[in-house]
């Protein structure tokens, strides 16, 4: 059964980017002297070199040997937890329901109905500023369109998730348009500057769902090619 919590790094992933982000922060271990293997190629793969690191740092930190870089080890190796929230993951009940899907995890699995917003034939959400705006007005949140500051960003994310719709180019689904929600974001230091990392809660695939780190400073989906964010809603009243 294919994983659905894939912010965590796992042998065989593969350019995911928690294993990623893991091999960095391995690499900072190595060079500190905190344990003795080689340094690693920061690839995003998973294979038996990261293996063989993980398994050293979890020995000399005294973790659960468990060979997975989950939030205990990451939190050892310097990944800072800056923004959590409760959000349960929800899979989108259709091919084109990913609207859908994201405000489900906004509004305690439930979406909120359709007021004045308008959908094409095929479910998907309209994907004009104006209809967005309207579904945003439906969903009762606070409608923001892009480009948006990474300090507007995190200001909003402090109040709440958040519910991101862009257009996406060679996405599994199909889909011209997917929204996902973005609900914590983590911090590190690499090569003497502060990366972040967004956590994101994916509702593709159908019924299912996955959760993955993405950039900070580019949300780059799990299973999809360019994707480009342009609308931004805050839930006026979040409950997970």
């Amino acid at each position: 059964m294919a994983r659905v919590d894939k912010s965590m790094a796992v042998y065989g992933d593969w350019e995911t980017e928690a294993a990623l982000v893991a091999q960095r922060l391995l690499n900072a271990a190595i060079r500190a002297g905190t344990i003795a293997v080689p340094a690693l190629t920061e690839d995003g793969k998973f294979g038996d070199k990261t293996l063989a690191a993980v398994r050293a740092f979890q020995k000399a930190k005294r973790l659960s040997q468990d060979d997975v870089v989950g939030p205990d080890t990451f939190r050892e190796l310097g990944l800072v937890k800056e923004i959590q929230h409760p959000v349960k993951l929800r899979g989108q009940k259709t091919k084109m329901g990913c609207w859908s899907g994201a405000s489900a995890m906004l509004n305690a699995g439930v979406a909120p109905p359709i007021a004045t917003a308008q959908l094409n034939a095929d479910g998907s959400l309209v994907s004009t500023n104006a209809n967005v705006q309207a579904y945003a007005n439906d969903a009762n949140c606070i409608y923001r369109q892009a480009p948006q500051s990474a300090q507007r960003l995190l200001a909003s994310l402090l109040a709440a998730p958040l519910w991101i719709g862009g257009t996406v180019q060679g996405h599994s689904s199909g889909a011209q348009l997917h929204v996902v929600i973005v609900g914590g974001v983590y911090s590190y230091r690499y090569n003497g500057a502060v990366e972040v990392v967004f956590k994101v809660y994916d509702p593709w695939p159908v019924g299912r769902g996955t959760i993955y780190f993405a950039k900070g400073s580019k949300i780059e989906l799990e299973d999809s090619g360019v994707y480009t964010p342009h609308w931004f809603l805050e839930p006026r009243n979040f409950k997970p």
